[in-house]
């Protein structure tokens, strides 16, 4: 099965847009396409974005359908304990703990809408793709 890491960017916009490949990547997720790999530092993340008082607000986030969708998340992860990182590859290095959770994580893919990260292309043999590319590479989500 196919192994991911989705960055924070992906599963938010996922969660705030209903429609579009982030949200299609989500329900691939629910519906057992893939195997994501997170860490608690990345749920973390999403966490603090969705309960940010401004996004929350604006895009109606209830903090229980927020605890909802991390519950999720979590269940249906890989979790991988704090893996350490000596990884210097992207050019913002708040992104090199994604590489690093990648890596150790064993993903085939991280997902991500970042610029930064997507310039890379592949790192050490996983893909960096879009949420439109990973769709396509997988084979068994309707499309």
């Amino acid at each position: 099965m196919i192994r991911a890491v989705l960055d924070t960017n992906v599963i938010i916009s996922g969660i705030i847009k209903k429609n579009g490949p982030p949200a299609h990547v989500l329900e691939a997720l629910f519906h057992r396409r893939f195997i994501v790999i997170t860490s608690l530092y990345l749920l973390q993340e999403v966490e603090r974005v969705l309960t940010y008082p401004k996004i929350a607000k604006k895009y109606r986030i209830d903090p229980e359908a927020a605890e909802i969708i991390l519950s999720a998340l979590t269940v249906q992860s890989d979790l991988i304990q704090n893996p350490t990182s000596s990884i210097k590859a992207s050019r913002d290095p708040a992104d090199d703990a994604l590489l690093s959770l990648a890596v150790h994580g064993h993903a085939s893919f991280l997902v991500t809408g970042d610029n930064d990260l997507l310039d890379l292309e592949t790192f050490r043999g996983i893909r960096i793709v879009s949420p439109e590319v990973f769709l396509q590479a997988l084979p068994t989500f309707p499309r």
